[in-house]
């Protein structure tokens, strides 16, 4: 049986300073939204509750390469590896990023690698996206801030290790495709960075109050009226990500209350990030993550055997992985 491992909690910080990121809002705009947004009476709440999202989604800003990335059409191996180098090759920084994460002991390339073309060959296109993806989204996380127990840095890092572990069970079961496992992993608590961006007062109030023994959506839903993968869902929707990857991030942490045709990868990030938490990566800086039910093992055909070997695995390359 697995048992979550002790967690270090962090002396409080300061506030936080302004996110230095102009994708998700410069001075102006990456402020506490509380004052044009009061929580409304349960009648009138989704209406205010959508308004909300809306704005946020405003001032969140997908990058235009990712965008172009996210809306490359499925061609042939060899057209769609030309049509990303040559998105890529108009970002050099972005390239320069995703050389360097190439080229990193989590890859273990026998020799270093300098041309993103090149890059595109040895790791094919699938895994070439997500690379870059994994920069772009990375920038996003910039900034230090910490509050309590919460450290963005350490928020990026949990969701990094979830997208590891998430392709890692992936490839074991076969129960969805490694690369959307990865980008599933990779935005399910996209959520929290636009909370700590954007509800900065109410978000350290509810970090004061965190009860260590419910699971945080709990109290989330409780004092902010709505969970941190709601208002991922509806930002990675606007973002033009795959229905079964935004339906991941809204049910992962809430699996029960699914219903739909994606099952197989709700429950396969809900284990991921489970696995992740109980590792010691968690995304606030608390192990408060509910166990999966039996219902989600049997989804994905895991056995006892199987989460043994992925959780043996896991522990050997999040170091690595994480080491971004």
């Amino acid at each position: 049986m697995l048992r979550p491992t002790n967690t270090r909690r962090h002396p409080s910080s300061p506030p936080h300073p302004a996110h230095p990121c102009t994708n998700l809002g410069d001075a102006a705009d990456s402020h506490d939204l509380a004052g044009d947004w009061a929580l409304s009476e349960p009648a009138s709440g989704p209406v205010a509750l959508g308004s909300f999202f809306r704005k946020v989604t405003r001032l969140t800003a997908l990058p235009l390469i990712a965008d172009r990335i996210l809306r490359l059409p499925l061609l042939e191996e060899s057209a769609g590896e030309a049509a990303l180098v040559q998105i890529l090759q108009a970002d050099p920084a972005t390239t320069a990023s995703i050389l360097r994460r190439v080229n990193s002991s989590y890859f273990g390339m026998a020799r270093k690698v300098n041309d993103i073309a090149r890059a595109a060959t040895l790791l094919g296109v699938r895994e070439l996206k997500n690379i870059a993806l994994t920069v772009i989204v990375k920038r996003m996380f910039d900034g230090a801030a910490a509050y309590g127990t919460y450290h963005r840095e350490a928020l990026w890092r949990h969701s990094l290790a979830v997208a590891v572990a998430a392709r890692k069970i992936a490839r074991v079961t076969g129960a969805v495709p490694q690369h959307e496992a990865y980008l599933a992993g990779l935005l399910h608590h996209v959520g929290t960075l636009l909370i700590d961006l954007h509800l900065r007062t109410r978000f350290r109030s509810m970090l004061e109050q965190l009860d260590i023994g419910r699971p945080t959506h709990y109290q989330e839903r409780q004092m902010l009226s709505f969970d941190q993968a709601q208002l991922g869902a509806h930002v990675t929707r606007s973002w033009n990500f795959p229905i079964n990857i935004t339906e991941a991030i809204r049910y992962h942490e809430s699996p029960e209350e699914y219903t739909g045709e994606h099952e197989k990868i709700v429950h396969l990030l809900s284990v991921a990030d489970y696995l992740c938490s109980r590792a010691g990566l968690t995304a606030l800086g608390v192990f408060n993550t509910a166990p999966p039910s039996g219902r989600a093992y049997a989804a994905l055909g895991v056995d006892r055997v199987a989460l043994v070997i992925i959780w043996d695995d896991l522990l050997t390359h999040l170091a690595n992985a994480t080491n971004f």
